[in-house]
């Protein structure tokens, strides 16, 4: 009775103290394999389709874990999404998800720019800019909550693709992610 108490408290205090969709920062590779099933991306990002506490209307998790570092960062990505040329339902989208992380992380840098020189100007022209990386739509928290789970930074992002869809991304990095990056990168540097 004991032994089950204790992994209740355990699995309790654990749930509380995860950050987005679950996932708790410094988590290691060996522990989220034993809980969901992660398929290699590159050396240091997997993916699922699954999270603990995943989100309904995303339907992949990109995870950025090291050896020494582990789990720093977390992008979830939605389902390809059909849209007009004038990417309405796009806009429509990332302003909900921007509604939605605004009111629980505070007010978000939001962008959404064409670049300079584009032939890509016109209003029927707007997801063929998007997916050609000559338009932004994007938004950032960087001041965030001292309670934010130790999220150092938040990223939103839509992403054009062909035939006239679109995906949106979210993106947390935890406190660590800097940590982590010259970590990955000294051991993809190691044997130059």
């Amino acid at each position: 009775m004991g032994k089950i108490i204790g992994a209740l408290l355990l699995a309790m205090a654990s749930s509380a103290m995860a950050g987005p969709f679950g996932f708790t920062q410094g988590e290691k590779l060996g522990d989220l394999q034993k809980r969901l099933p992660l398929k290699r991306e590159s050396p240091t990002t997997f993916s699922t389709a699954r999270a603990p506490s995943g989100h309904p209307d995303l339907e992949e998790y990109r995870l950025l874990i090291t050896p020494g570092t582990g789990l720093c960062k977390i992008t979830g990505w939605t389902t390809d999404k059909q849209t007009n040329s004038q990417g309405v339902q796009v806009q429509d989208e990332f302003d909900q998800w921007f509604q939605a992380l605004s009111e629980k992380y505070g007010p978000g840098k939001k962008y959404d720019f064409l670049e300079q020189g584009s032939i890509w100007n016109d209003p029927q022209d707007w997801l063929t800019a998007l997916a050609k990386e000559e338009r932004t739509l994007a938004a950032f928290w960087t001041s965030l909550p001292s309670n934010a789970d130790n999220i150092s930074a938040i990223r939103l992002k839509a992403h054009g693709l062909v035939n006239g869809k679109f995906m949106i991304s979210i993106g947390y990095e935890y406190s660590n992610h800097d940590q982590c990056l010259r970590e990955a990168k000294a051991k993809k540097n190691s044997n130059l």
